[in-house]
Protein backbone atom coordinates (compact mmCIF):
# COMPACT_ATOMS: atom_id res chain seq x y z
CA UNK A 1 0.00 0.00 0.00
CA UNK A 2 2.70 2.48 0.60
CA UNK A 3 3.76 2.51 -3.19
CA UNK A 4 0.60 3.51 -3.77
CA UNK A 5 0.47 7.63 -5.01
CA UNK A 6 -1.51 9.21 -2.29
CA UNK A 7 -1.65 12.39 -3.77
CA UNK A 8 -3.37 11.39 -6.79
CA UNK A 9 -5.41 9.14 -5.15
CA UNK A 10 -6.61 11.84 -2.94
CA UNK A 11 -7.74 14.48 -5.50
CA UNK A 12 -11.16 15.47 -5.35
CA UNK A 13 -14.18 14.78 -8.18
CA UNK A 14 -12.79 11.65 -9.15
CA UNK A 15 -14.09 8.46 -7.98
CA UNK A 16 -12.24 5.49 -6.31
CA UNK A 17 -13.40 1.86 -6.36
CA UNK A 18 -11.53 -0.39 -3.88
CA UNK A 19 -12.22 -4.19 -4.14
CA UNK A 20 -11.31 -6.57 -1.18
CA UNK A 21 -10.22 -3.38 0.86
CA UNK A 22 -12.51 -4.19 3.86
CA UNK A 23 -9.11 -5.15 6.04
CA UNK A 24 -7.25 -1.70 5.33
CA UNK A 25 -10.05 0.60 5.69
CA UNK A 26 -8.70 2.23 8.80
CA UNK A 27 -5.09 3.13 6.92
CA UNK A 28 -6.79 3.57 3.64
CA UNK A 29 -8.78 6.58 5.38
CA UNK A 30 -5.86 7.76 7.14
CA UNK A 31 -3.76 8.18 3.63
CA UNK A 32 -6.47 9.62 2.26
CA UNK A 33 -6.79 12.20 4.82
CA UNK A 34 -3.22 12.72 5.48
CA UNK A 35 -2.70 13.50 1.50
CA UNK A 36 -5.95 16.27 1.48
CA UNK A 37 -8.94 14.08 0.35
CA UNK A 38 -11.77 15.85 2.81
CA UNK A 39 -13.23 14.09 5.40
CA UNK A 40 -16.80 14.91 4.29
CA UNK A 41 -16.34 13.01 0.96
CA UNK A 42 -18.56 10.67 1.07
CA UNK A 43 -18.31 6.65 0.45
CA UNK A 44 -20.48 3.45 -0.53
CA UNK A 45 -19.43 0.21 0.70
CA UNK A 46 -21.00 -2.62 -0.93
CA UNK A 47 -20.83 -6.11 0.89
CA UNK A 48 -22.05 -8.93 -1.63
CA UNK A 49 -22.41 -6.76 -4.04
CA UNK A 50 -25.69 -8.38 -6.78
CA UNK A 51 -26.61 -11.10 -4.61
CA UNK A 52 -29.26 -11.52 -2.15
CA UNK A 53 -27.97 -10.72 0.95
CA UNK A 54 -25.89 -7.44 -0.49
CA UNK A 55 -25.86 -4.69 1.88
CA UNK A 56 -24.65 -1.03 1.21
CA UNK A 57 -22.99 1.11 4.10
CA UNK A 58 -23.04 4.92 3.27
CA UNK A 59 -21.46 7.89 4.81
CA UNK A 60 -18.12 9.84 4.95
CA UNK A 61 -14.48 9.29 4.61
CA UNK A 62 -14.16 10.27 8.31
CA UNK A 63 -16.34 7.36 9.60
CA UNK A 64 -15.36 4.92 7.24
CA UNK A 65 -13.47 2.64 9.05
CA UNK A 66 -16.62 3.34 12.40
CA UNK A 67 -18.99 2.64 10.15
CA UNK A 68 -17.72 -0.35 8.56
CA UNK A 69 -17.28 -1.76 12.28
CA UNK A 70 -21.14 -1.04 13.36
CA UNK A 71 -22.53 -2.96 10.65
CA UNK A 72 -19.74 -5.63 10.67
CA UNK A 73 -19.29 -5.65 6.81
CA UNK A 74 -17.24 -8.41 5.55
CA UNK A 75 -15.75 -9.71 2.49
CA UNK A 76 -16.28 -9.66 -0.55
CA UNK A 77 -17.16 -5.76 -0.46
CA UNK A 78 -16.34 -2.85 -2.69
CA UNK A 79 -15.95 0.73 -1.43
CA UNK A 80 -16.75 3.20 -3.84
CA UNK A 81 -15.28 6.98 -2.59
CA UNK A 82 -16.38 10.34 -4.02
CA UNK A 83 -19.10 12.42 -5.17
CA UNK A 84 -20.88 9.58 -6.55
CA UNK A 85 -21.39 7.84 -3.67
CA UNK A 86 -23.96 10.17 -2.30
CA UNK A 87 -26.28 9.07 -4.72
CA UNK A 88 -26.88 5.30 -3.17
CA UNK A 89 -29.34 6.27 -1.33
CA UNK A 90 -31.34 8.12 -4.34
CA UNK A 91 -30.32 5.23 -6.84
CA UNK A 92 -30.98 2.50 -4.94
CA UNK A 93 -32.61 -0.30 -6.94
CA UNK A 94 -31.23 -4.00 -5.24
CA UNK A 95 -31.49 -5.34 -2.01
CA UNK A 96 -32.50 -3.51 1.02
CA UNK A 97 -31.81 0.24 1.34
CA UNK A 98 -28.55 2.01 2.20
CA UNK A 99 -27.34 1.38 6.07
CA UNK A 100 -25.81 4.41 7.53
CA UNK A 101 -25.33 5.47 11.33
CA UNK A 102 -25.78 8.54 13.59
CA UNK A 103 -22.58 9.85 14.77
CA UNK A 104 -22.80 9.08 18.28
CA UNK A 105 -22.95 5.14 17.28
CA UNK A 106 -19.89 5.42 14.53
CA UNK A 107 -18.04 6.42 18.06
CA UNK A 108 -19.23 3.88 19.83
CA UNK A 109 -17.95 1.69 17.13
CA UNK A 110 -14.42 2.86 17.18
Amino acid sequence: MDTLDWRALAQEKQTLAVYMGVAGLERFRQKLLEHGRAASTPFALVENGSRPEQRVVTGTLADLPGLARLHNVQSPSLLILGEVASLADTLHWFGDAPLGAPAAAVADAA
